[in-house]
């Protein structure tokens, strides 16, 4: 169930992005479109009726998703509990999938670079150690002569 924080914690994101003239809503067939669709249907209608629902006359929009999000099925199972759990379980999922890539793809083939990396470098500075040699270059005999 949705908590009168989790729902006041949206407001200035909302606020910010209206401001702006954004807005945002879930893609079609996600969990999140899901997770949205489980409440807010069902918030809108008892919104629209509220002074004729018992105990939400004049209750804010607020309130309306809060109850909303109580909502029961024939089974009492609540139905947003329900999609809630299947998009954390998903959320779950891709950040260990992700965590994964990083552990065990990622970085072992960053750490092969930097290895090759550092072998070019050590190499590259160890020829650049070494002794300078020195090769004379001798000039034909008219370099020789002495100027009077």
């Amino acid at each position: 169930m949705l908590r009168r924080e989790s729902v006041q914690a949206a407001y200035p994101l909302a606020n910010k992005l209206s401001s702006r003239g954004l807005l945002i809503s879930p893609a079609e067939n996600t969990p999140v479109a899901v997770l949205v669709g489980a409440v807010l249907p069902q918030a809108n209608l008892l919104f629209a009726n509220r002074k004729n629902a018992p105990g939400l006359e004049g209750a804010s929009y607020d309130a309306m998703l809060i109850e909303a999000s109580r909502a029961q099925l024939p089974d009492q199972s609540v139905v947003h509990d329900d999609r809630k759990a299947e998009f954390v379980q998903m959320a779950k999922n891709a950040i260990t999938s992700n965590l994964h890539l990083a552990r065990n793809v990622v970085t072992p083939k960053i750490k092969a670079v930097i290895e090759e990396v550092n072998s070019y470098v050590d190499s590259q500075q160890q020829s650049k150690l070494n002794a300078l040699t020195i090769s004379p270059i001798f000039y034909s005999s008219i370099w020789d002569t002495q100027i009077p």
